[in-house]
């Protein structure tokens, strides 16, 4: 999927999921100012916008959710990774004081 057609999806669901009717002009904006975005930021800010907006939300309001919680999602995804590694270490520190 093309990235156009994948902001075109998102905005359909966010339009949908709030009863707005979207205009050839509004697909076109949201295709020009969310362009910049990944992939993975375009699913996270309409999961986000989806999960926590009450109403239809502006493209500032998209970029911010897709952005940040992009962000917070990697963040999150290598502080688990940490802890992982480190709790076999502490596991092994723990055996060694032990002996």
């Amino acid at each position: 999927m093309d990235k156009k057609k994948a902001i075109m999806v998102s905005l359909a669901s966010i339009a949908e999921n709030f009863s707005k009717i979207v205009t050839p002009e509004l697909n076109q904006i949201w295709c020009e100012a969310l362009k910049p975005l990944s992939f993975d930021q375009i699913a996270e800010g309409t999961r986000r916008c989806l999960l926590e907006c009450e109403y239809f939300p502006p493209i500032a309001t998209f970029r911010d959710k897709a952005i940040r919680g992009r962000a917070l999602a990697l963040l999150t995804k290598k502080v688990n990774s940490l802890k992982l590694s480190t709790s076999g270490m502490v596991f092994r520190c723990q055996k060694n004081l032990r002996n």
